[in-house]
């Protein structure tokens, strides 16, 4: 070992594994197969493993140290579980740290009067979907349930964040972030209603109610009910091709819209692009009467600017993407319901008072498949004129701007029984799916044994490196204290067996000093008969307050259980 730096709980664990070897009981150890069981009572289960353990395990380290987990694994695909129940004889919790995420978004207001605003968050990585959400309306002033996020590739939207997402995950994701608000318009039933409930602009302070924050923290019921039109520009050549040219608008779907609200609808997140381009080009300017977005207006506005006998005066047509799918009885692709052709790709979307719920149901698509072209006339109309994609910065304040708090050995063990997602390199092989998958993994403690021993991770490793025979580690070590009870210390809410008596004192920590590349381990630890505590450093020895004890330096912390009983054979 020479002058190398070695790890007190790697010694610890050698140490207690040799000794329980030199003690075990149990000369001619049986084979006893590792059963998975999600049928089963937990008692049962975790009953025959710890017997199966007993089998092969009988010592006096085993009597005072030994407890057991429950693990269990989810398969993302198959949805199989896989629950095991397994000794051990010392708990390494993870400290929790704040790492940062920096990304961006765009933000699209419903009203014209607000352009969209780009802003840059720097959050926890762990941030929720729900805690985005309240940042975000901090900043745009917009309530929560009107907001829904999707990302965007090449202008079109292709996938909608789900309530599950992290910060990290909207960063690491591919596509651009885009945040909408969705609120209601002239066309929906509420508009012009004087309500809390349905004013885009009431954000409050009230506290709410759970129904109220779970309703809040999912979008997926909004989701449902917008339609996705694509921005594009008519090629001017034959030797052109079509370009989405702006990023998507949404549309809200109402189970009482005819194909000509729809057309209202989207003419409705037109308009004041539409009234800057005729103001700039063509130098009108009350065609369009922006602070009146009731529907009688917008429907004139729009029969003035899209007269069904001049086609060629359109500055845009739209038209429908043909998303259906197969027929179950036939297995062949349901035919357009607009032209009635069976391999039609897309329609010019007619301007008529068809309902679309009816085109919905026979195309049996729901409103969340559905994708406009809105192809603006390239040819005769100056796109840049339109300014589609007019934006401003958010100035940000960086969002948080002191990571840093105090954590407790209860937030350890939160964090240590969290469900985690198995990273690729650690994959667990399901015996359904026959591959190995980055499953879900949830460690729970099952029984406690009379003696815990705690180990605080507190060196984080990235990577080794080697010069012929010497190698090293590169990493960090996590410096933040970690405050621990001195005395009753209760893990009774943690643990699932029977056998709820889990209040522990604390007799002895071992503390490290430095870094990951060098440093100085000492250990306090408390006389059992006078109950006074004790610095052991090197060959000195003193005496130590109590109040000392608790440090950024803890790295092992040694429990007895309070009142113990005999210990289990």
């Amino acid at each position: 070992m020479g002058y190398g730096q070695q790890d007190s709980q790697e010694l610890l664990s050698y140490l207690l594994d040799g000794l329980h070897e030199d003690l075990n009981r149990v000369i001619d150890k049986p084979f006893v197969e590792i059963k998975e069981d999600d049928t089963r009572p937990d008692e049962v289960v975790a009953e025959e493993s710890w017997n199966n353990h007993l089998k092969r395990n009988r010592s006096r380290i085993q009597e005072l140290m030994h407890g057991q987990f429950k693990s269990r694994l989810d398969c993302p695909d198959c949805k199989k579980i896989s629950i095991t129940f397994d000794p051990f004889m010392m708990i390494s919790l993870p400290i929790p740290t704040v790492e940062y995420t920096k990304f961006f978004l765009y933000f699209v207001f419903n009203s014209h009067d607000r352009i969209p605003i780009k802003i840059t968050f720097n959050l926890p990585s762990n941030s929720s979907y729900s805690e985005i959400l309240s940042k975000l309306q901090e900043i745009v002033k917009v309530p929560k349930k009107n907001i829904v996020m999707g990302l965007l590739k090449e202008h079109k939207l292709i996938e909608y964040v789900e309530a599950k997402v992290d910060a990290l995950y909207l960063k690491e994701h591919a596509g651009i972030l885009f945040a909408y608000e969705v609120s209601p318009t002239p066309f929906d039933p509420n508009y012009g209603k004087k309500s809390t409930q349905d004013d885009s602009t009431a954000v409050t302070d009230e506290e709410p109610t759970q129904m109220e924050t779970e309703n809040d923290e999912d979008p997926s019921s909004l989701i449902q009910t917008l339609l996705r039109v694509y921005i594009q520009a008519e090629a001017k050549a034959f030797y052109d091709s079509e370009k989405t040219i702006s990023y998507t608008r949404l549309v809200k779907f109402e189970p009482s819209d005819s194909f000509k609200d729809i057309h209202l609808k989207i003419f409705e997140r037109m308009r004041h692009h539409i009234a800057k381009y005729l103001d700039k080009e063509k130098g009108i300017k009350n065609a369009i009467k922006l602070d009146d977005r009731s529907r009688t207006t917008i429907e004139k506005e729009y029969s003035t600017l899209f007269p069904e006998d001049n086609e060629s005066a359109w500055m845009y047509k739209v038209h429908l993407i043909n998303s259906s799918k197969e027929d179950p009885r036939t297995g062949k692709k349901i035919p357009c319901e607009i032209c009635q052709k069976a391999k039609c790709t897309r329609c010019l979307f007619p301007y008529e008072d068809t309902k679309f719920e009816s085109y919905l149901e026979k195309m049996k698509l729901a409103p969340k498949d559905i994708i406009f072209e809105l192809k603006l006339a390239s040819k005769s109309v100056k796109i840049d004129s339109l300014s589609l994609n007019q934006c401003t910065e958010h100035k940000s304040d960086d969002n948080e701007t002191n990571p840093n708090r105090n954590y407790n050995i209860y937030d350890c063990i939160n964090l240590f029984t969290r469900k985690e997602k198995l990273e690729k390199d650690n994959a667990w092989y399901c015996s359904k799916c026959k591959n190995h998958k980055e499953a879900l993994k949830k460690m729970e403690i099952y029984k406690v044994p009379p003696v815990l021993i705690l180990h605080l991770k507190r060196f984080k490793t990235s990577k080794t490196s080697s010069i012929g025979p010497f190698y090293w580690s590169q990493g960090k070590k996590i410096t933040a204290q970690i405050d621990f009870p001195i005395q009753g210390l209760d893990l009774s809410n943690y643990v699932l067996g029977k056998d709820k008596n889990a209040i522990y004192d604390l007799y002895a920590v071992s503390n490290h000093y430095g870094g990951l590349s060098g440093g100085h381990y000492t250990a306090y630890a408390k006389n059992p008969l006078n109950g006074n505590w004790y610095d052991f450093n090197d060959s000195r020895v003193s005496p130590v307050k109590e109040n000392e004890i608790v440090g950024a330096a803890a790295y092992v912390l040694f429990y007895r259980k309070r009142e113990s009983p005999s210990a289990e054979k």
